[in-house]
């Protein structure tokens, strides 16, 4: 081979190098629809997962909302259970009142004192009277609080002497 003619073989330009405008046209359009599907395909899958994942939010939030309401109905039963008992409390209470006679209180007085003719004054054994209520209505409030705070039943309608022992040495000190 010559070298003009290899020279002219540089400067004729191959097809094969530089498509042709309108195979260009077409590769472009090609190429765009490809890459515009792959976008579509990624954002819609990127969605369907963002969907998936609020769905299981959603799923898990009314499983808590459930669990919650059977919560607070348990505690609404409870609240609803000592309201009850505390009625009792204070029906008890006030049915103890009139047993703490007077007359009783003052025999029991009289039997302590040294000399037998010691008097009371009618209000100092009313207050007298007054003051054992507040005492036996303080042990039996400690001895449940207590009861409560140890984890022991609460609806019990009875408390034993086990529960009064336990809150007695405090109770003659605040006394």
């Amino acid at each position: 081979m010559s070298e003009q003619q290899a020279a002219g073989d540089k400067n004729t330009v191959d097809s094969t190098e530089y498509p042709q405008p309108q195979q260009n046209t077409t590769n472009k359009s090609e190429s765009i629809d490809a890459t515009s599907q792959r976008a579509f395909d990624s954002i819609a899958n990127y969605l369907q997962s963002e969907l998936e994942a609020s769905a299981s939010d959603l799923n898990l939030l009314e499983k808590l909302n459930d669990a919650s309401i059977n919560k607070y109905e348990g505690l609404s039963r409870q609240a609803q259970d000592m309201l009850v008992h505390a009625y009792k409390i204070k029906q008890t209470y006030n049915e103890m009142q009139p047993h703490i006679a007077e007359e009783a209180l003052e025999a029991i007085f009289k039997k302590c004192w040294e000399k037998p003719n010691t008097a009371i004054r009618p209000d100092a054994l009313e207050l007298s009277a007054e003051f054992l209520m507040l005492f036996a209505k303080e042990a039996i409030d400690r001895a449940k609080a207590r009861r409560t705070k140890s984890g022991g039943e609460e609806m019990q309608e009875v408390i034993d002497e086990s529960d009064l022992e336990k809150i007695l040495a405090q109770l003659m000190l605040d006394f």
